[in-house]
């Protein structure tokens, strides 16, 4: 009888939920044609490389690696028109996903260690402060702990950088024409099969 006010402002209620097939990835018509370019993919979206490790080269078989799809979108200048969307598809063979979750445990600990050379070197300062007085030097073993933290402490950060270099980055869009995209990330053994 008394219903409140329709609030002109609210999204509109749904009675009804249509539901459609989902769209399969068989349906999605892959372009498997490319080339390499100095050291970059070239091809048309939808890419589809073949079952080859994109970092080692070795051949996928018996599904021991994962097939993977990266999606770029960039922005058109003009905002009438729609962003452009490019996808591919490749696969990494386990061999290199394990290498991979390896430099990310060792980078992990680095990380750690970082964590516990901070500590460490403001518990030294924090002495070597403490036990100096205004007209003595400070104590010269809590200042030798200080510089040992301090030189492990740089170590650390060298450690997480060359484990950060060691992780394979992923395929990465350089630019793109229309649907022709230009694609870095493939490691050397892919860029020299392929070549």
């Amino acid at each position: 009888m008394n219903q409140p006010p329709e609030n002109p402002y609210a999204s509109p209620s749904v009675d009804e939920t249509l539901e459609g097939d989902p769209v399969l990835d068989a349906e999605v018509m892959w372009n498997e044609e490319f080339a390499m370019r100095v050291g970059n993919i070239v091809g048309n979206s939808p890419l589809s490389l073949p079952d080859v490790c994109l970092y080692c080269a070795a051949d996928i078989v018996d599904d021991l690696g994962i097939r993977q799809s990266d999606k770029f979108y960039r922005l058109r200048l003009l905002e009438a028109e729609k962003p452009v969307s490019m996808s591919v598809s490749y696969s990494v063979c386990s061999k290199c996903i394990e290498a991979a979750q390896s430099w990310r445990r060792r980078r992990g600990k680095s990380l750690y260690f970082i964590l516990a050379t901070v500590v460490g070197g403001a518990i030294s300062f924090a002495g070597m402060v403490t036990l100096s007085d205004g007209e003595h030097s400070p104590n010269s073993i809590f200042t030798g702990l200080f510089g040992l933290f301090a030189t492990a402490g740089v170590g650390g950060f060298f450690c997480v950088a060359y484990c950060e270099s060691q992780l394979p980055k992923g395929l990465a869009l350089k630019k793109f024409a229309g649907d022709t995209m230009t694609l870095t990330g493939a490691g050397w053994k892919f860029i020299q099969r392929f070549r």
